[in-house]
């Protein structure tokens, strides 16, 4: 008989010391894969912030409100380290055809109104740069776009919108103007706003545009945040004392550096957080699994001396404890990955509530997850067993068999 036949049957036999050894196995890999996961994706979204932070200036008005100036902008854009300017600018519309969410009973203006954010690019910065808004379907709002815009699902779902309607718009001056959705988004945290904010000013009724179709219902209108592109990293401090210059004290102005590590920082911290459970968990693990294998291993001396006294070679004895515990290991991974499927599906939206986290919150376990967890895992629990098994195959049979009958 293999030592494989052997170990599949043990397990068997020994259906409660393998139920038990097991359900360590899967508490043990539900931790470790659940850490792989927020480790690795929040990798990711530190490195396509810093990607999408780039070698910019951000300016902005302190008040929020429109400050930055055309002639302004045409003054900076005769910097030579200049290479590009990505606009933001805001003003409430009244929406024609469709009706805005809101869960105020106010009747003032502002809760029969959307916000319209005109950009030149809303990947290369913002909310959707950020992460803090994810688009669920369609094409973002860029320098090629012509009328278009995104709008939050809820507010699509509401009204039956999809990819390609019409839109209106009107001011309160009775201009009228058109765009069709060439995208939906979703931010997470629609459901958690305060019932009396108006609709204006709510998540779900913030509609971003390109700046043609903003300038066709507000004209020239001054611009809340501009972020300025350099050519050149090395030359951005002295970019950013050229543009104090231009834009004086009224503006504030943000390098990417800063831009980075602000949205970088909560990242930081839950890494740091699942760092500290992964080392947790690896120690606990090691000691727990250890010694209740050792603790197996004590009570099967005399099976490994009867059969090292048949002939068995150690290799053999050795292959076989391997082969119950990554049996054991590998069934553990499966439901593993089940638990940890739900975690991300149900408590990571729960947990990363803020926009920051919002790549955490979208986590989902992968393959290459699953690839660590099988090479790491499987590397703890089988010099694990090697290591419970090492004493009782280095006592000699003879000895071990005395005891036994004494």
């Amino acid at each position: 008989m293999g030592f494989w036949q052997r170990g599949f049957r043990y397990l068997w036999r020994k259906r409660g010391k393998s139920f038990t050894l097991f359900g360590i196995f899967v508490v043990v890999s539900t931790l470790l894969l659940v850490s792989f996961v927020i480790l690795q994706t929040a990798e990711e979204a530190g490195r396509r912030m810093r990607e999408k932070t780039g070698s910019k200036i951000l300016l902005q008005t302190k008040d929020g409100k429109g400050g930055i100036s055309e002639e302004t902008l045409s003054r900076i854009g005769t910097l030579p380290e200049v290479s590009r300017m990505n606009r933001t600018r805001n003003h409430l519309a009244s929406p024609s055809g469709f009706a805005p969410l809101t869960k105020a009973a106010s009747e003032e203006p502002e809760n029969r109104m959307v916000t319209l954010r005109a950009m030149d690019d809303t990947e290369e910065d913002g909310l959707f740069a950020e992460e803090k808004y994810r688009l669920l379907e369609g094409a973002p709002i860029d320098r090629d776009t012509r009328h278009g815009l995104l709008v939050d699902s809820l507010l699509a779902e509401a009204n039956g919108l999809s990819v390609g309607d019409e839109l209106s718009f009107e001011t309160e001056e009775g201009k009228r103007a058109s765009g069709r959705i060439v995208g939906i988004f979703f931010s997470g945290m629609e459901r958690r706003q305060d019932d009396s904010v108006f609709s204006a000013y709510r998540i779900e009724n913030q509609v971003f545009t390109d700046q043609g179709l903003f300038e066709e219902l507000f004209g020239g209108q001054e611009y809340v945040s501009v972020s300025v592109y350099g050519r050149s990293p090395e030359r951005l401090e002295e970019l950013h004392g050229e543009l104090e210059e231009i834009v004086g004290e009224e503006v504030e102005l943000s390098t990417s550096d800063t831009l980075y590590e602000r949205l970088k920082a909560p990242l930081r911290q839950v890494v740091s957080v699942t760092t500290l459970l992964l080392a947790l968990t690896v120690v606990t693990a090691a000691v727990v699994v250890s010694l209740l294998l050792s603790m197996w291993m004590r009570t099967r001396q005399k099976e490994f001396a009867v059969l090292l006294s048949l002939g068995s070679p150690k290799r053999e004895i050795l292959f076989q404890t391997f082969t119950e515990v990554a049996l054991l290991f590998l069934l553990s991974v499966l439901a593993a990955a089940c638990l940890a499927g739900i975690l991300a599906g149900r408590a990571f939206p729960a947990l990363f509530v803020s926009g920051e986290l919002g790549a955490l919150a979208a986590a989902k376990v992968e393959g290459r997850h699953l690839a660590a967890l099988l090479l790491f895992g499987g590397a703890l629990v089988l010099s694990s067993a090697g290591i419970a098994a090492l004493p009782s195959l280095k006592n000699n049979p003879r000895d071990i068999l005395s005891r036994m009958e004494e």
